[in-house]
């Protein structure tokens, strides 16, 4: 959802966060700042596993940093 300010408004809108639907101010639909923290650290279990883990296959990876399979894909979509 998006509300635009009207003509010559600064561009800020209001949107929802597409992490956990959280209405924010933002001029795209962006991650909210509690779900851009939570993806940082779930990338950071994702790389510190796969550091000591090289040859680990999804569903290891899965296993072992308890995300779900929807969140590992779509890591990998924005690699």
């Amino acid at each position: 959802m998006s509300l635009g300010t009207g003509k010559g408004g600064s561009g800020m809108s209001l949107v929802n966060c597409r992490g956990c639907g959280k209405l924010q101010l933002g001029s795209a639909e962006v991650l909210c700042s509690d779900c851009l923290r939570g993806r940082i650290e779930q990338s950071h279990r994702v790389k510190s596993y796969l550091r000591e883990h090289p040859q680990a296959t999804v569903m290891e990876l899965c296993a072992h940093t308890g995300l779900p399979l929807s969140t590992i894909h779509e890591m990998v979509k924005r690699v």
